[in-house]
Order: structure tokens, then sequence, then C-alpha cells
């Protein structure tokens, strides 16, 4: 902001003593003397006029230099602030990263041993099939045997009883007569 006000006071002055050298070039032409206390009145009266813009430039300076340092401070605590946020942030990212990539290890991890227990469990019910098969082997087995024991049983006892019915039949027989 002080740097534009000097260029525009530098920009004045220029264009001032321009503006009055030009005037003192044409009045030089159209007059045939030269009067040298009209221009030295005008260089005067220009140079005044360039001393007051410069210090109307420099006390708008003045001025306005408080609430430029003013704004310095803020712009620095406001900097201060963003860089730290910034800093908290990157700290947070980085701590997000790092959670991120522990939860991608630990997935990877229960990701296998989902699969090793599917292959158990593929395995445990291969042996439950064995199982099965082996115990309708052997339930139909057992079942074949009780059933030829009963055979046999009742097939014995028919013939135990034939005899025991024989022998009373005899008793019967020799009791009767």
């Amino acid at each position: 902001m002080a740097m534009e006000c000097l260029r525009i006071s530098l920009l004045l002055i220029v264009a001032a003593f321009h503006t009055s050298s030009k005037a003192t070039v044409l009045d030089s032409k159209d007059s045939t003397t030269l009067m040298p206390v009209t221009t030295s009145s005008k260089v005067s009266s220009v140079l005044r006029d360039i001393l007051n813009q410069e210090n109307l430039v420099r006390l708008t300076v003045v001025q306005r230099m408080p609430s430029l340092m003013m704004n310095a401070k803020d712009f620095r605590k406001k900097a201060y602030t963003l860089v730290e946020s910034l800093k908290s942030i990157t700290e947070e990212m980085q701590i997000l990263k790092a959670e991120n990539q522990r939860q991608k290890d630990e997935l990877t991890v229960l990701k296998e041993d989902v699969r090793q227990i599917k292959i158990t469990q593929a395995n445990c019910s291969s042996v439950l099939l064995s199982f099965k098969k082996n115990h309708l082997d052997f339930s139909l087995a057992v079942t074949e045997i009780i059933k030829h024991m009963l055979c046999d049983e009742n097939a014995q006892l028919l013939s135990s009883d034939s005899r025991v019915l024989s022998g009373k039949f005899l008793k019967i027989i020799f009791i009767n007569y």
C-alpha cells in the first residue's frame, strides 16, 4: 500500500513537472521576450504543488501505516494459526494412514483365518460324512446280525418248545392211561 502511494506521488511529480515545462516552452514560443518572473513563479508554484502533494501522500502513508501494521500482525497471526492447523491436520492424516494400514493388515489376517476355517470346515464335513457312512454301515450290519440272532433264537425256541410239548404230551398221555 505504501509503495503504491509512493508510485502515485512520483507519477504526480513527473506529470506536474512535465506539464510545467510544456507551459514554459509554449509561453516562450508565443512571446518574443522571456519573462523570468513569470517562469520562476510558475516553477515555484509547481514545486509548491508538488511539495503539497508529497506532504499529502506522506500524511496518508503515515495515517495508514498503523492500520497496515495491525493488518500485518493479523496476517501473521492468521498465517501462524493456519500453519499450526496444517501441522495438526497433517499429523492427524498420518495417524489415520497408520490406522488404515493396521486395519488393512488385520483384514488380511482375518481373511487368511476365514480361509483356514473354510478348509477345516470342509475337512470336518468330509470326516463327518465318512463317520455317517460308517455309522450307517455299522447300523445295517448290527441290524442284520440281530435279525439272524432272532431267527436263530426263534428257531431254537421252536425246537425246544416242540420237545417240551412232546414231553408234556407224553406225560398227559401217560397220566390219562
